[in-house]
């Protein structure tokens, strides 16, 4: 009886690696990877090597728009929950958070949300951005009774980890949806870091962003 390997998620695979890149790689400080074979230090930050590429590509060919709304987060951050907030509320008169098939409900956020360097621009991809409408947030009073209670209970932790989509589904790049989900616990940090790297990760977070007014 033979064993099947699981093969990574599409993100750590590295065999659509153009040469151009594989060069690229090997000028780059390298270190053995926590999920894939090895992380590269590009630009200041360490990633995977197919994340370089689509990082790469989208800093030569994306166009920003002054009404673009991008976020911006560090992995493990409440990208997922950030995610769903912020489609729930740019979206909040397309699709009513009454709505039956919310697509919140029916879709990770992640696919809602796209990553630019993770998911459009991967691959040598070129993005097709027609089909993306401008967010125009404008401040208002046209607010419907109930709407913000019902986005909260919407985008809470207990519904969205629960969902069957968030539970038995995978994104298409591979990683399981309930990978994006952990505890709710406050202070669940302490099963994963030491008390050490918690200061260490602070002093390099006042060292990047001093200046800043954050």
């Amino acid at each position: 009886m033979t064993t099947s390997q699981t093969s990574p998620p599409k993100y750590l695979q590295e065999d659509s690696l153009s040469k151009e890149y594989k060069k690229l790689l090997s000028t780059l400080p390298k270190e053995k990877g926590w999920i894939g074979s090895h992380i590269y230090k590009y630009q200041g930050f360490w990633t995977s090597p197919r994340l370089i590429q689509g990082v790469i590509a989208c800093q030569q060919q994306f166009q920003a728009q002054d009404t673009d709304i991008i976020l911006v987060t560090t992995p493990k951050s409440g990208t997922t929950w950030l995610k769903s907030l912020l489609f729930a509320l740019v979206n909040r008169t397309k699709h009513s958070v009454f709505e039956q098939n919310h697509p919140l409900l029916v879709k990770n956020p992640h696919v809602l949300v796209p990553f630019l360097e993770h998911t459009l621009y991967v691959d040598g991809q070129v993005p097709d951005f027609s089909s993306f409408t401008s967010p125009r947030l404008l401040a208002t009073h046209e607010e419907n009774c109930g709407v913000v209670d019902e986005i909260l209970k919407m985008c809470s932790f207990e519904n969205l980890s629960n969902l069957k989509v968030n539970t038995n589904e995978k994104l298409p790049t591979g990683e399981g949806n309930k990978t994006f989900f952990r505890k709710e616990e406050i202070g669940d940090w302490k099963n994963y870091f030491t008390v050490e790297m918690s200061e260490n990760l602070n002093r390099i977070t006042e060292q990047k962003f001093h200046g800043f007014g954050l």
